[in-house]
């Protein structure tokens, strides 16, 4: 045999094996594909058989749209509405503020329901001079929340979206009664204005009162005491075994008055640490800038960056 034959029928050999290789590739690939399918067709057939077998339809498992529009709407039904708020609106309650309807009803009812379980502990004040005719009574864990006193630092603009309490009467504006009573954001006046009010003199702008009991953490914020010429601007009292501690008061600006911040103990009472925070007092009128009686105990209140301007006295202590 010739070498080219030779070379020949090795080729041949070569490619015979090369086919026969292919094509067993190709029969491994068509069984992996055949078991592919055969694994799929018999998933899908034990899905079927488990659908066919329950009898209970998707209807019944899983409510349709409109059964739970159904019962959102049967719920909502039953509902009273009639939770409380989270703030007492003034306004609520016929509140007028043109500085010469009678307010003093509307805003004692207002805060009556805040101290009550009607509505949130916070009477919101809009804007407005609400002229009363007696004092505002704020009992334990109740706020009154103005909108600010105005624009003018030296007197209050009734323009500029101020919440004004004008008081017209013989005593004290406001009387804070409570644990944790609060006046923030607002201007009290004596009001001076009408022919029923221009020879009236309030006794005082703000009192804390303790009479026979504790009255602490009253909160006092942002609060402008305008034109009370007839007594204290603000007054702490306690008498009958009363004490006063743990005030909290900030930014008060006082502006003519007889006594600008007065603490006042009876025999075997106190009012004690409590702290003044800022704010100040100018103008006319002043007796004294802050004074301390006794006999009852006046002790460890703190003033903080307060400034005094009435000149003849800053703080007289009677013990």
């Amino acid at each position: 045999m010739s070498t080219s034959s030779i070379s020949i029928s090795m080729l041949l050999a070569v490619a015979v094996m090369l086919v026969v290789a292919l094509g067993y590739s190709f029969s491994r690939e068509k069984t992996s594909q055949q078991q592919l399918h055969d694994k799929v067709a018999e998933l899908q057939r034990q899905m079927n058989q488990l659908a066919s077998s329950t009898s209970t339809s998707s209807s019944d498992i899983i409510p349709s749209h409109q059964e739970t529009k159904d019962s959102r709407q049967l719920q909502s039904s039953n509902c009273t509405c009639d939770a409380p708020s989270g703030f007492t609106y003034a306004s609520d309650f016929g509140l007028i503020g043109d500085s010469h309807a009678d307010d003093t009803a509307a805003l004692q009812a207002a805060i009556n329901s805040a101290s009550g379980d009607d509505s949130g502990g916070i009477v919101v004040l809009p804007k407005g001079t609400f002229r009363i005719f007696e004092p505002l009574i704020v009992p334990a864990g109740v706020t009154l929340q103005g909108q600010g006193y105005g624009d003018s630092p030296l007197a209050i603009s009734f323009d500029a979206g101020a919440s004004t309490i004008a008081y017209c009467g013989t005593d004290y504006a406001v009387k804070l009664a409570g644990h944790a009573a609060g006046l923030r954001d607002l201007a009290v006046y004596d009001w001076p204005y009408g022919t029923d009010c221009e020879n009236i003199q309030a006794a005082g702008g703000v009192l804390v009162e303790a009479d026979g009991s504790l009255v602490e953490s009253v909160i006092v914020s942002n609060i402008f005491i305008y034109y009370f010429l007839g007594g204290p601007a603000l007054s702490l009292v306690a008498k009958n075994s009363g004490g006063v501690p743990f005030g909290n008061y900030q930014n008060v600006r006082i502006r003519h008055a007889k006594r600008g911040i007065s603490l006042k103990a009876e025999e075997g009472s106190f009012v004690n640490s409590n702290s003044f925070l800022a704010g100040g007092m100018s103008g006319g009128g002043f007796e004294v800038g802050v004074i301390a009686e006794g006999p009852g105990a006046c002790n460890d209140n703190k003033f903080y960056g307060m400034f005094i301007e009435p000149p003849d006295t800053t703080c007289v202590m009677s013990m």
